[in-house]
């Protein structure tokens, strides 16, 4: 019968030759290739995280850009939105004024106001005479509403119709070259 070699000391001869005296010189000859050769895989590594980066900062990139463009859209959408409520809001007025509904006048003109000063404060016009004319439009509104709360307080209400028909033209004129300007910036 053939007796087995024991397993064990063939691993102890195998992890224990490196350690021996006499393999100094092939374990130096191994140990200098192995070094070159993790020299040459840091580098291939280093090189392939660089290439990594500069696509991710690419990336980042045009994430920022179209998250910057995405923004610009909602804000002239709102913008548009907002503009188009004053002009609803304008039209109300109009009736509410040739009925003499003087609460209702000043309501929904109070509306007209708030969406041109939403508008303006958007950003997205760059006319600087629409920018005044808005600012102008809000003074108005804001003194003849106040004008209009005083008279319900006190009766009664002394509103000049043909002037504040005549202001809501200019405002409606207003509101459509606003218009015509947020159109203009979106194409």
């Amino acid at each position: 019968m053939h007796s087995r070699p024991c397993t064990t000391s063939r691993r102890h001869t195998l992890l224990s030759w490196p350690f021996k005296p006499e393999n100094n010189a092939l374990v130096a000859g191994w140990g200098f290739w192995l070094a070159i050769a993790g020299l040459v895989l840091t580098l291939i590594g280093f090189a392939v995280t660089l290439v990594q980066l500069s696509k991710a900062k690419g990336a980042a990139t045009a994430v920022e850009d179209e998250i910057k463009r995405i923004r610009e859209s909602l804000s002239q959408y709102d913008a548009a939105q907002d503009i188009a409520k004053s002009s609803y809001a304008l039209a109300a007025t109009r009736r509410y004024l040739s009925n003499g509904a003087w609460q209702d006048v000043s309501d929904s003109y109070e509306d007209v106001r708030r969406g041109l000063v939403q508008v303006k404060g958007s950003g997205n016009l760059t006319d600087a005479d629409l920018l005044t004319q808005i600012g102008a439009a809000s003074d108005y509104i804001q003194k003849l509403c106040s004008r209009i709360e005083r008279g319900l307080e006190r009766p009664p209400v002394i509103i000049d119709a043909s002037k504040t028909r005549a202001m809501l033209r200019k405002h409606d004129e207003l509101i459509s070259a606003i218009t015509t300007s947020i159109q203009r910036d979106v194409i």
